[in-house]
């Protein structure tokens, strides 16, 4: 008697687990905001993928392999959601162009002006988007001498709170002010520009997204601004980087960058929040490409945000 009651103890603790298992392999699928809550569960989609992974190692160590194969199968699914299949690098036969790409949240303009120059300066970018920033923050590097030879910019921020990215370009620019109006996104309207290459025109897009904050809509609708915005982007390469408040596990971020690859590779690459010591745990900060490849990618700590810096090294095919 006793055995049958600790079997049957098993074999609820077991399906209890499988059912847990199974809720978080489809949670990176749900389209549903559900108040605000599944946005925010699906931002640590990949970190809840302990659960199965952990529990289908001890479930192979007992020998349950139907179990086992069960739990793995939940891994494969809820993780393939954050793969990003790499695009072969771009020809440069054709006279390609190696663009490098730097992108910052510079947390509401604090981040220390003398340790953000110096990583401008390393990272040495061709475009330049800074989100979150300020003109005093401009000046500042300005003074330090960090951005003197990105001598072409978007329009400035804050404008009235209207907008609070700029993109800084080493090649000149023109400004499509109203495709990414605030009245779309729901929030701050994003600036777009296209740049004039020696090798011919690419259109970069400097993004902040809302957080996903209270029941999400704000959210939503910005991604969903940017989704209807890039499926008419053809004919040039384009470029978005910045703040997407989103990771990869989310449908509406995948839906908004169809067609589009994310240039930290393989597997995410995280970047906020960045608390000194303590590692960063999602990727919220992107540089995606469409009709380009990237060629390296790297994060920098800057002091005064609680973001990474992230910087790409592309390769264009105009």
């Amino acid at each position: 008697m006793e055995r049958t009651r600790t079997t049957t103890k098993h074999r609820w603790a077991w399906s209890l687990v499988l059912t847990a298992s199974i809720l978080v392999a489809v949670l990176v699928w749900l389209p549903w905001l559900g108040g605000g809550w599944i946005p925010k569960l699906q931002a640590f989609g990949l970190w809840l993928l302990v659960l199965p992974l952990a529990l289908g190692l001890i479930a192979l160590f007992q020998r349950r392999w139907a179990v086992a194969a069960v739990l793995f199968t939940c891994l494969l699914a809820g993780s393939a959601a954050s793969i990003n299949p790499q695009v072969p690098p771009a020809s440069t036969d054709a006279g390609g162009a190696t663009l490098t790409v730097m992108s910052f949240n510079a947390l509401k303009a604090g981040a220390d002006p003398d340790a953000l120059a110096e990583a401008i300066r390393q990272a040495d970018p061709d475009v330049l988007v800074l989100v979150e920033t300020s003109e005093p923050l401009h000046a500042a590097l300005a003074r330090r001498g960090a951005i003197a030879a990105l001598k072409f910019r978007s329009a400035q921020a804050p404008a009235g709170g209207e907008r609070d990215t700029v993109i800084f370009s080493r090649y000149p620019l023109t400004e499509r002010s109203e495709e990414l109006a605030s009245a779309a996104t729901g929030w701050h309207s994003l600036p777009v520009a296209e740049l004039q290459l020696p090798q011919g025109p690419i259109t970069v897009a400097g993004i902040h997204i809302f957080p996903p904050l209270h029941d999400a809509t704000r959210w939503n609708q910005g991604l969903e601004a940017l989704a209807q915005w890039s499926q008419q982007e053809h004919g040039t390469p384009v470029i978005l980087a910045g703040d997407f408040n989103a990771v990869r596990a989310h449908p509406q971020y995948r839906r908004a960058t169809t067609g589009f690859t994310e240039s930290s590779g393989l597997w995410p690459n995280t970047s906020w929040p960045a608390l000194g010591k303590v590692p960063a745990v999602i990727e919220i900060d992107h540089i995606l490409v469409k009709d380009a490849a990237a060629q390296r990618f790297e994060t920098s700590a800057i002091k005064g945000s609680d973001h990474l810096g992230v910087v790409s090294e592309l390769m264009i095919n105009p």
